[in-house]
């Protein structure tokens, strides 16, 4: 049997191994320091639910790993066609307008590509945000700190100890309902630091609907 192509990350203070999909459908064994054909004895054994998972990752919304390559891209729950122009400013930008992006760019460097992305979405998201905090945390009665907004590999959001909300900046792909979801989820997590059964009866209390709104979520890639 072929095995898929796989990353053995190494980590002796774990206690178990377990599989990881990256986005990009890579797969990643994470282990305390299992040996190579116990690794192999596990990607066999797991092969059908690999595919599965590479499958499921495939059919997510909002791809941007290849993004001089792409041509379309999210936001707020829309596919829009996106356009490449070179340009002589050694700098590159992303605009949206007439319902369409354009990459504007001095060089085919995706890394300053992946960066004018995350400019775009960032600035998109300070501006929906704030109305969304305000509103949400008076009907709650429970206030943040203050809000950040950066680009993160796995998490939509988080809560810190000081309760200072952290958004990932790739939501400015997904619709506004699924934007509000996270709102809520993390204004939640100001009162109960974990996902117990009154954490989610609160979120509950505000959306009714939350199990939806995550469903839509679940469906994009962070």
């Amino acid at each position: 049997m072929r095995l898929p192509a796989f990353i053995h990350d190494i980590n002796p203070k774990r206690k178990h191994t377990y599989l990881h999909i990256e986005n990009d459908g890579t797969v990643v064994v994470k282990s305390p320091g299992i040996s190579g054909a116990t690794v192999e004895r596990l990607l066999i054994h797991k092969s059908a639910w690999i595919k599965e998972a590479q499958a499921r990752m495939r059919a997510k919304k909002g791809r941007t790993d290849a993004l001089l390559h792409a041509g379309t891209l999210w936001l707020r729950g829309n596919a829009y066609p996106l356009h490449h122009r070179h340009h002589t400013q050694r700098k590159t930008y992303l605009r949206f307008e007439n319902d369409s992006f354009t990459l504007y760019r001095y060089d085919d460097d995706e890394a300053k590509a992946q960066r004018a992305l995350t400019r775009f979405y960032t600035a998109s998201l300070n501006e929906a945000l704030p109305p969304l905090i305000s509103h949400y945390s008076e009907a709650m009665g429970l206030f943040p700190t203050r809000y950040q907004i950066r680009k993160t590999k796995r998490q939509w959001g988080s809560c810190s100890s000081s309760d200072v909300l952290s958004f990932n900046s790739a939501l400015a792909k997904v619709p506004q309902e699924a934007l509000v979801y996270v709102v809520v989820h993390e204004l939640a997590h100001i009162r109960h630091k974990n996902h117990s059964q009154a954490f989610w009866s609160l979120v509950q209390a505000i959306l009714p609907d939350y199990k939806e709104r995550q469903a839509i979520l679940k469906e994009y890639l962070t």
